[in-house]
């Protein structure tokens, strides 16, 4: 696990939305300064963007955590964590596997012993664990449903928030646990660390590929949230991700790249007939 400590700075800062009796007295990820900070949102057009759309942003950091690090974009006067446009939740290195997940599907232990032992001891990244953007004055529509896990829609820039974040990360990179279908969908830069649940989750979302062009990919993340995932038997299968990472060096290039990976990727990926039994999560499919 990286060293995450509390490093105390002679200038405390103080912010508008929290409690004026709390002070804040590290930067955020221990380096960067709300100014720092506001630079790079400028520079990857983020708050221009949103002021383009009438809003005020302001950005606040919250390190008062020991093992946690926030970042908020608020709409001006709307300091309210769950009405921020942007937050962004940084932890040190995540626990790799800690659930034992999957032991039931084919080929995952090998996959995961793998990863262990090439890669785990080694790894050195940054956890993100929670990631949003909306705009509260927004509502859903036919073109721009609602996921599961939103409350409002997004601006269509979480892939330049995720930039940010990488140009602020000096490890690995960053890890992500997609809590549901689509997240993993949209997390294009990322890539599973254990390459047997890449491999599955590639035949998964290819054998879904003709739902989500017809449906959409909103609806089926709904669907397989209800239950309504089958394979080919008929079996019930649940959606829980696994550890993904985005890598900075080449360390972690070299480890998606290599024979071994792409060895336990193509052993796992193969078509085990997946489908969406819509009949079984119809009624609770009604309110979308």
């Amino acid at each position: 696990m990286p060293e995450f400590e509390i490093e105390f700075q002679d200038d405390d800062i103080f912010t508008q939305c929290f409690d004026a009796n709390q002070k804040i007295t590290t930067k955020f990820l221990n380096k960067y300064s709300t100014t720092k900070l506001n630079k790079l949102f400028e520079t990857y057009e983020i708050l221009p963007r949103l002021r383009n759309l009438n809003v005020q942003p302001m950005l606040e950091i919250d390190t008062k955590e020991l093992y946690s690090h926030h970042l908020y974009i608020y709409e001006r006067d709307q300091c309210e964590p769950e009405k921020a446009i942007v937050r962004l939740i940084i932890g040190p290195q995540p626990k790799f596997f800690g659930n034992e997940k999957h032991k039931t599907v084919r080929g995952m232990e090998k996959g995961r012993n793998y990863f262990e032992r090439k890669l785990q001891s080694d790894l050195k990244v940054l956890d993100l664990k929670w990631i949003s953007m909306q705009n509260t004055k927004a509502k859903f529509t036919k073109k721009r449903p609602r996921f599961p896990g939103q409350k409002y829609p997004g601006f269509g820039m979480m892939s330049q928030v995720i930039k940010v974040l990488f140009e602020l990360v000096d490890n690995d990179g960053i890890a992500n646990e997609p809590m549901h279908f689509h997240n993993a969908v949209f997390s294009k830069s990322f890539k599973f660390v254990n390459p047997s649940f890449q491999g599955w989750f590639d035949s998964l979302r290819e054998d879904l590929g003709d739902e989500i062009q017809k449906q959409g990919l909103a609806k089926v993340s709904w669907a397989i949230f209800y239950g309504g995932l089958r394979d080919k038997e008929g079996n019930k299968i649940e959606w829980e991700g696994e550890d993904m990472v985005q890598g900075k060096t080449e360390k972690v290039s070299k480890y998606f790249q290599s024979k071994g990976y792409l060895k336990y990727y193509n052993a796992s990926k193969f078509s085990r007939g997946f489908y969406i039994d819509w009949e079984s999560v119809k009624e609770k499919m009604s309110k979308h």
